[in-house]
């Protein structure tokens, strides 16, 4: 379960990933560097980011859903064969 997210604030899994993608694609420039030099791009960075976090922590709750469901598909073909 993810941690709740603080009131009235930005989520710092959103800064940190938005400050990751930006030093992936400046190539080394931190979110702030990038602020200060181009607001609009460090904005795409931080909309990016709020889009790929609930995406991110979902990502292992997936993974075990699929796995449940393979183990049970496997399970009742070989029930139903004798």
């Amino acid at each position: 379960m993810p941690p709740p997210e603080e009131t009235g604030g930005i989520d710092p899994r959103v800064e940190a990933l938005a400050d990751y993608i930006s030093r992936t694609m400046e190539l080394g420039a931190g979110i702030d560097d990038v602020d200060r030099e181009h607001p609009g791009r460090s904005e795409q960075y931080r909309y990016l980011a709020e889009a790929l976090v609930p995406w991110l922590v979902a990502a292992p709750q997936r993974e075990l859903k699929d796995a449940w469901d393979r183990g049970f598909q496997a399970a009742s073909a070989s029930a139903v064969t004798p």
